[in-house]
C-alpha cells in the first residue's frame, strides 16, 4: 500500500503543479511533432515589455519537475518564464538508448529539433505578448544546462544572459560559435557525474571568450569576474553534487535582471 500512496501522491503534485504556479500549456507543432512547455505569465502586463526565462529540465526530467525545482516565477514576478518539454534522446553518460527526456547536445544533434523547438516558443511568445528581445535568458541544468550552451552557440544573437548548472559544451567546433555573452555558472565540487574538472575547464574557456580580466569574491561560493567588454561572468561554486543548489537561484535572477543585449565586441 506504501507504493501505491506515493504513485498516487507523485501524480497529484503532477497534477496540481499548474494550479499551483499559475502555468499555463503551450503546444506547437515542429516537423509535424507536438512539442510542449507550460508557461508563467505575470497577472498585471500593462503593456510593460516583458523579460522572457526558458527553463531546460535535465535528462529524464520533465516541465513538472523543472517547474517545482526552478519555480523562477517566483522570484522574478516581472518575467515570463517557459518550461519546455524534452523528447526521449540519447545520452552518452545516462542514457545512451535514448529511452527518457533530454535535448540536443550539439548544434547539429537531432536534427537541430530542440533549436526549432526555442525560435518556435519565441514566436508564440512574441505574437501573444509584449516580449522585450533585448532580455531573453536561458538556464538549465545538467543535460539542460548542455542544451543552454547549445543554444548559446546557435542563438547567441538573441540570448541576453546564460546560466548552465553542472553542464559544458561538449564539441569543440560548438565551443567556437560561442561569442561574448554574460553567463552565470554554478558548480559542485563533487560533481560526480559532470566532472568538476569539465565544468572548470570550460569556465576557463568563457572567461577567455568573455575577456574576464578581475576577480571580486563576494561570498563563499560566489564570486564575480568583470569583463573588458561589459560580458561579466558570475560563478557559483559549493561542495554538492550533480544538483541544482537552491540558493543560487535568487542570484541567478539577480544577474539576469542586470543584464540586457548591450555588450560591447
Amino acid at each position: 500500500m506504501k507504493w501505491r500512496r506515493r504513485y498516487f501522491s507523485i501524480i497529484l503534485l503532477g497534477l496540481s503543479l499548474s494550479t499551483l504556479y499559475g502555468l499555463e500549456p503551450v503546444s506547437i507543432k515542429i516537423h509535424g511533432i507536438a512539442r510542449n512547455a507550460e508557461i508563467s505569465v505575470p497577472p498585471n502586463i500593462n503593456n510593460d515589455l516583458l523579460p522572457v526565462v526558458f527553463v531546460f529540465h535535465g535528462h529524464g526530467g520533465s516541465i513538472n519537475s523543472a517547474a517545482l525545482r526552478f519555480h523562477i516565477e517566483l522570484y522574478w514576478h516581472e518575467a515570463i518564464v517557459v518550461y519546455p518539454q524534452g523528447l526521449d534522446t540519447p545520452s552518452d553518460l545516462v542514457d545512451p538508448e535514448g529511452k527518457f527526456s533530454g535535448w540536443q547536445s550539439s548544434v547539429d544533434d537531432q536534427g537541430g529539433r530542440d533549436i526549432e523547438f526555442f525560435d518556435g516558443l519565441l514566436q508564440y511568445l512574441d505574437n501573444k505578448y509584449p516580449v522585450d528581445k533585448t532580455r531573453i535568458y536561458s538556464i538549465g541544468f545538467s543535460n539542460g544546462a548542455v542544451f543552454t550552451y547549445v543554444l548559446w552557440a546557435a542563438r547567441g544573437e538573441v540570448l541576453a544572459a546564460v546560466a548552465p548548472i553542472a553542464g559544458v559544451l561538449p564539441k569543440k567546433e560548438d565551443r567556437d560559435k560561442l561569442g561574448p555573452k554574460p553567463v552565470f555558472i554554478v558548480a559542485g565540487r563533487n560533481d560526480q557525474l559532470v566532472k568538476y574538472s569539465w565544468q572548470m575547464e570550460m569556465a576557463r574557456i568563457l572567461l577567455k571568450i568573455n575577456k574576464c580580466e578581475t576577480r571580486r569574491i563576494v561570498n563563499t561560493n560566489l564570486s564575480e569576474y568583470g569583463s573588458t567588454i561589459a560580458a561579466p561572468i558570475e560563478t557559483y561554486i559549493n561542495g554538492s553534487g550533480h544538483e541544482i543548489p537552491e540558493e543560487a537561484l535568487p542570484y541567478i535572477v539577480e544577474f539576469f535582471k542586470k543584464t540586457k543585449l548591450n555588450y560591447k565586441e
